[in-house]
């Protein structure tokens, strides 16, 4: 959606994960699943993204693998 988004949302999941060449990148479909915390609705925009998303990536990144 955004401009980066596909980088910088694998990159805040792979933060913890021992292994960064496991990680794939994958555009979710339209749900209500998706809603951007910050807007209300499912989009991006001005960093949104990575704002409603680090902790949440980051902490699933650490259940998902050991620390490198």
């Amino acid at each position: 959606m955004g401009q980066g988004v596909t980088t910088s949302l694998p990159m805040l999941l792979a933060e913890n994960s021992s292994d960064w060449t496991k990680i794939r990148f994958e555009f979710a479909p339209a749900d209500k699943a998706y809603i951007n915390q910050l807007f209300g609705l499912q989009g991006t925009g001005g960093s949104s993204s990575v704002r409603a998303a680090w902790k949440p990536l980051r902490e699933a990144g650490a259940r998902a693998g050991a620390p490198c």
